[in-house]
């Protein structure tokens, strides 16, 4: 490229279109799930959010599963806030496509 010749500037819809594509995707995602029953693995978790404790949670993870405890202190949390009820427990678990797309973004 000629540094002598001017750049054109880019469309500003281009800017624009990693967003559009996230609001797509979450557009998409399958809500009409939401209200199915909860499956083994759900159920698992759901009994997590029960204790009353991090403590109690992170000794209950150790004990039955063998994967590292965040997702489950995070849910723990989350419960806190919004609720153990299904849809509440499957919501975080939505909108982790968002936040694939935000990751992207960076």
């Amino acid at each position: 490229m000629n540094p002598a010749e001017p750049t054109l500037p880019r469309p500003r819809w281009r800017r624009w279109l990693p967003l559009w594509g996230m609001l797509l995707l979450l557009a998409t995602t399958p809500f009409s799930q939401l209200p199915r029953d909860l499956w083994t693995d759900e159920a698992f978790t759901a009994s997590y959010t029960t204790h009353s404790t991090v403590g109690l949670v992170l000794e209950d993870v150790r004990k039955n599963e063998e994967t590292p405890p965040l997702y489950f202190l995070l849910i723990w949390l989350w419960s806190r806030v919004a609720g153990a009820s299904e849809v509440a427990l499957r919501l975080p678990r939505c909108s982790g496509h968002g936040w694939r797309w935000r990751s992207w973004l960076l």
